[in-house]
This record gives structure tokens, sequence and C-alpha cells, in this order.
């Protein structure tokens, strides 16, 4: 058994925890803690964080079958006017969507840590202005 795992089964045993609580696994170190639990278990559960999960949870089943709907719409949509090439684009599009929020988060980052900078790209008819060799 490798010396960091030893050091986690001494600092549990220190706190009070048995053996047997240990090797139950990581879903049971944090049973009693302070985490928000993601499944409602029932009536016995924090009146709070029960209804904090249900409501997360309808949120959650909804936004998922808004996207999947979005997705199958786009699906149909190349199939109904015969574009099968363009099939797996419309199947990767949650892929382009996790993209677009991390671009959108980097640039709103950016506007506390560089306020002034901006990531320009060059397009089309600014490469000649710039002096970029277009020849391959």
């Amino acid at each position: 058994i490798g010396g960091s795992y030893m050091a986690l089964v001494g600092h549990a045993m220190l706190h009070g925890h048995s053996l047997w609580e240990i090797l139950k696994g990581p879903r049971d170190w944090f049973s009693d803690s302070w985490v928000w639990p993601m499944i409602y278990y029932g009536p016995l559960q924090d009146p709070i964080w029960s209804s904090i999960s249900v409501v997360f949870f309808v949120v959650a089943v909804a936004l998922f079958a808004a996207n999947l709907l979005f997705v199958l719409m786009h699906c149909l949509a190349c199939i109904k006017r015969r574009r099968f090439d363009l099939l797996p684009y419309a199947l990767l599009m949650p892929i382009y969507w996790i993209l677009i929020s991390i671009g959108a988060w980097k640039g709103f980052l950016q506007l506390f840590t560089n306020p002034f900078y901006w990531e320009k790209t060059i397009h089309g008819l600014n490469i000649k202005s710039h002096g970029i060799d277009t020849k391959i």
C-alpha cells in the first residue's frame, strides 16, 4: 500500500474513524459532512436540501431534454434537406457549445486580468497589410 494512502488512513483514524469506516470507501467518507446531496433520499432528509435537490433535478432534466431536442431538430433539418454530410456536425454541436462557453469565460476573466488586451484574428483582406506571406 502506498505511502499517501497510509497517510490518509492514519489521518482518518486520528479523527476517530474506525478501520471499517475507512475501508467502506470515499462515498461514505463525506456522507456526514456539509455536502449538498444531489439525490433526494426522502422525507428524512433536511427540508432545505431536499427542496433544492428536487428543484435542481427538475431543472437539470429540463435542460438536458431541451438540448437533446435542439440537437434532434438540427438532425431532422439535415435529413429533410437531404444534407447527410452535415449530420456529424449537428451531432457534435454540444462540443461546440462547450468550446463557446470556455471562450466566453476566458473573455470574461480577461476583463479583470487584462482589460485593454484584444485578441485579434487576422482575416482575408488584412493578410497583406500585416505582411504575412500567403505562399505555402
